[in-house]
């Protein structure tokens, strides 16, 4: 009887477990408790010229290895049921990883074999007519271990088993990992509360934590030099490091071939990739220290890279949350509410001898304005110029921790006019929902990929805050 019951429970608990809310969609701009997004199919973004597009994919918080969303593995972000689902066609296997060793230690030192970035490129096929087909260029970008080894020196001690965090294949860890890791708590941990403190806290929350201090310096150049590398085929000597100090030189355009881009970014990863196009094309300081040296060309092929941009689709977005820490300390109750993501960065604190006055006609964009210097990018005449607004589409899960819609004052000049930015959120459930209570944690924050959702809503849009039909 009692295993009849404890079955009876089980089945409960399972027909429990699949219920799920709708996919809400709603402008950054609508009116409070009014859902009428609109998304533009991926497709209809491309102009008929283009014949090719680069998508870059972008990793955020936890452990990654290369292949995270290239490789074969049915994990991979682009595996084959998406593959399937999207009507893409690979044309052949993702490339080896290119390695590239953290260009903040020394060249020729073995440490730069652990802390250091991957990318892995494939191409596929994808049709736009029943005549026309659009080459996609797809590279992914993996930052995380430049994070990894300093997770594992310094909170490793608070693991309870190094088994859940077994090495990886291509995903070095630290040789003194497993003795480092031993010295974990006398005591275990409960099973739920394990999860929060280990995978969210130690393993991923942590990361935030390293870029938003002096150490994502190093993350946000590193990234910088990944993604010049990308814009370059493969195999190019420029893709290799052939500028000084074994560091990628950025093309000037007409050095590669002109195609639209498209950024697919996760968590941290979508932060990393704002901060970083804007810190390559306009002068950025990071605690006072400049995050790219100036380079005229660089900042001409950004500023045409954007404006070839149409669309980024951002996972669980972290801009409002990780950007209170760049709060200034005359904040006031009251205030017009303004993004807090660039004071540091495009302005530093110390260069602001006066909080209140605003920046003369040639200083960096200063605290509210960072959105505009962002769109601005776009349409800069010389280098390039945008036809249209850049399409933001940010998903979240509600329960997921690090996962945080965009507000309306994050599309308006200081709360005051519209810029060419434009913000649709998408409300998605990545796992089932337990009795009402609980989802889990983990899958609520990774499983964006494997939600059929979020696909169908990059391939067919959406009009009125309703999924079109496509698939």
């Amino acid at each position: 009887m009692k295993t009849q019951a404890r079955y009876l429970v089980l089945v409960m608990l399972m027909q429990l477990a699949g219920c799920a809310s709708p996919l809400v969609i709603s402008d950054a701009t609508d009116p409070p408790n009014t859902h009428l997004g609109n998304v533009t199919p991926l497709l209809d973004l491309i102009p008929p010229e283009d014949s090719t597009v680069k998508v870059v994919f972008v990793h955020g918080v936890s452990d990654h290895c290369p292949g995270y969303a290239l490789g074969e593995s049915k994990d991979a972000w682009l595996n084959k049921a998406t593959m399937e689902a999207l009507g893409l066609t690979a044309l052949g296997p993702a490339s080896a990883p290119e390695i590239i060793p953290d260009t903040e230690i020394p060249a020729g030192s073995d440490r730069e074999l652990v802390s250091r970035l991957g990318i892995v490129r494939r191409n596929f096929t994808i049709a736009r007519s029943a005549t026309s087909m659009v080459r996609i260029e797809a590279v992914e970008i993996t930052w995380s271990q430049l994070t990894q080894w300093i997770k594992n020196e310094y909170l490793g001690y608070d693991l309870s088993s190094v088994a859940d965090f077994k090495p990886v294949d291509g995903c070095p860890r630290v040789p003194a990992w497993d003795e480092k890791s031993s010295q974990s708590s006398p005591q275990p941990r409960v099973t739920l509360n394990k999860t929060l403190k280990e995978k969210v806290l130690d393993r991923s929350l942590v990361d935030a934590a390293l870029y938003a201090g002096t150490y994502g310096l190093k993350i946000e150049r590193g990234f910088g030099e990944a993604l010049c590398r990308a814009t370059w085929p493969a195999g190019s000597i420029n893709a290799r490091g052939a500028g000084r100090g074994n560091r990628c030189i950025w093309p000037k355009i007409g050095e590669v071939p002109d195609q639209g881009y498209v950024f697919v970014t996760h968590s941290l990863g979508s932060r990393l990739t704002y901060d970083t196009l804007l810190a390559l094309a306009t002068p950025t300081k990071r605690d006072g220290v400049k995050v790219f040296e100036d380079d005229a060309d660089r900042g001409c092929f950004v500023n045409h890279l954007m404006a070839r941009t149409p669309i980024i689709y951002m996972m669980a977005n972290q801009l409002p949350f990780l950007g209170l820490a760049n709060a200034p300390a005359n904040a006031s109750p009251g205030d017009s509410q303004v993004p807090f993501i660039a004071l540091p960065r495009v302005v530093h604190p110390a260069d602001l001898a006066d909080a209140s006055s605003k920046p003369s006609a040639d200083a960096s964009p200063a605290l509210g304005q960072e959105i505009k210097a962002f769109a601005s990018l776009r349409s800069d005449g010389e280098c390039g110029h945008a036809k249209g607004a850049l399409s933001v589409v940010a998903f979240s899960d509600p329960n997921d921790l690090l996962s945080f819609g965009i507000p309306s004052w994050y599309v308006a000049d200081g709360g005051e006019r519209s810029v060419a930015v434009k913000v649709t959120n998408v409300y998605v459930n990545n796992s089932p929902r337990i009795l009402g209570l609980y989802e889990s944690v983990p899958a609520a924050h990774a499983d964006y990929f494997s939600n059929p959702d979020v696909w169908k809503v990059m391939k067919c849009g959406a009009v009125g805050g309703v999924v079109r039909s496509c698939l």
